[in-house]
């Protein structure tokens, strides 16, 4: 044994034949070198990748966070799921043989770099699945509309220049006033004392949901 581990200790590299199958079995390795036979027993375990697939490659993160939900086959609800993207581990849950939700949340230092490919696998018990390639968006976020009867302020998360549309399909330019905030001429309907704004904005990453307050 001392002079097979003197003589083969840079390792050696040998193919697999296909019948020795899914799962994990005792065997034995020979390896011959100038005429000499080493042979040493060991467990030998393989497995067959799941495959994996996402119906889109964006991910947008609201507030950091996002659920996403991959698709594949034969689900295990009895097994232990993660999935790692950007250099962080997080839990996913199975909600159906054929979907798992893997629940992203990024604190504010973690946040990954928009629009930049990022590397995304999931793991059944700690055996990884194929890897796909995605994408981060930052999707705009309103949290305040301020109405003047001619035009709208819009205060909020992730706001640039895009354009804003109100109840109806009307539109018209929204201009970055500040840092996360833009303004917007208002195109709407007719607003009265009590009436509801209803508004949007849709920007390069994405499009905001409706945002409603009394006037």
């Amino acid at each position: 044994m001392n002079d097979f581990v003197t003589n083969f200790w840079r390792a050696v590299t040998c193919p697999i034949p296909e019948t020795l199958g899914i799962g994990t079995q005792n065997i034995t390795v020979s390896v011959s070198n100038d005429g000499q036979v080493f042979s040493t027993p060991m467990q030998f375990s393989s497995y067959k990748p799941q495959a994996i697939r996402l119906n889109t490659p964006n991910i947008a993160l609201i507030n950091n966070q996002h659920s996403v939900e991959i698709q594949s086959t034969d689900l295990d609800p009895n097994s232990h799921y993660t999935c790692s993207v950007a250099g962080y581990v997080f839990e996913a849950q199975v909600k159906s043989s054929q979907v798992l939700v893997c629940n992203i949340s990024f604190l504010s230092g973690q946040l990954p770099v928009i629009r930049q490919p990022y590397n995304l696998t999931v793991k059944k018990n700690g055996q990884p699945t194929n890897t796909l390639t995605v994408f981060f968006t930052y999707p705009p976020v309103i949290l305040s509309a301020e109405y003047s009867g001619k035009s709208v302020r819009l205060s909020g998360q992730h706001l640039t220049n895009g354009m804003c549309e109100f109840e109806g399909g009307a539109e018209s330019v929204a201009v970055s006033k500040a840092e996360d905030s833009v303004v917007c001429d208002y195109t709407g309907p007719r607003l009265n004392k009590g009436s509801t704004l209803k508004v949007r904005i849709e920007t390069k990453q994405g499009e905001s949901d409706w945002f409603e307050r009394k006037i």
